[in-house]
């Protein structure tokens, strides 16, 4: 937000905005204040609604905070953390991840318990249902839970905390994916040649198909 250089106060007097005392009423008097605002999701109480059994989208934390009794993620306090709020769509198990995010991420999943308020999600679970620092040698994260069909997800994505004299944590644009565990099917030659195929309970459909032969 600008103000002029050019306005005056009530007598008359030209704004100093740079209080140099020199050039008052000019451009270079002209007085800025900065905004910074917090992502809509900052707090889980606002916590974004996201659908699919998979799906992408593109975030930021810049600007975000940590709430009061928002528990540590993955050994470390991160602190601008963003929310997500997710119903399962079927039961199995689902991954989600921040792969080409480009700073440090942090990833958690919590169960929204329908018996408290939003705003309380964090106070009532005494520990996440996953959470995740970097995905084996990648400095972002991955964590897979199995997801039961209706439940609603909290899902936070932070970043870690910078050692320093005053602890930071990183900030930046990150992609977010989900997407189910891909089911295994097995088999298994049964006694008179028959095949037994199984795989886990899943709402996902399968096209079969067959030869006469068995190799």
């Amino acid at each position: 937000v600008t103000i002029l250089g050019s306005a005056t106060d009530q007598s008359g007097a030209s704004l100093d905005g740079n209080y140099n005392r020199a050039s008052e009423g000019a451009g270079l008097d002209n007085f800025l204040w900065s905004f910074r605002h917090p992502p809509q999701n900052d707090d889980v109480f606002m916590a974004a609604p996201i659908q699919g059994r998979s799906g992408e989208l593109f975030g930021t934390n810049r600007n975000a905070s940590k709430e009061g009794r928002e528990l540590d993620k993955a050994g470390s306090a991160g602190g601008a953390s963003v929310w997500y709020r997710w119903v399962a769509m079927e039961t199995g198990s689902v991954i989600f991840e921040t792969t080409g995010t480009e700073f440090d991420t942090l990833l958690v999943a919590g169960v929204r318990e329908a018996n408290h308020l939003d705003q309380d999600i964090i106070r009532a679970v005494p520990a996440w249902i996953a959470q995740n620092d970097n995905d084996g040698a990648l400095k972002t994260s991955r964590i897979s839970f199995v997801a039961t069909n209706g439940v609603s997800y909290v899902i936070g994505v932070d970043g870690k905390t910078r050692s320093g004299t005053i602890p930071t944590a990183q900030t930046g644009e990150f992609s977010l994916r989900w997407y189910p565990v891909p089911q295994r099917i097995t088999s298994r030659i049964l006694a008179g040649g028959q095949v037994e195929l199984s795989w886990p309970a899943t709402a996902a459909a399968y096209k079969l198909e067959s030869t006469d032969q068995l190799g």
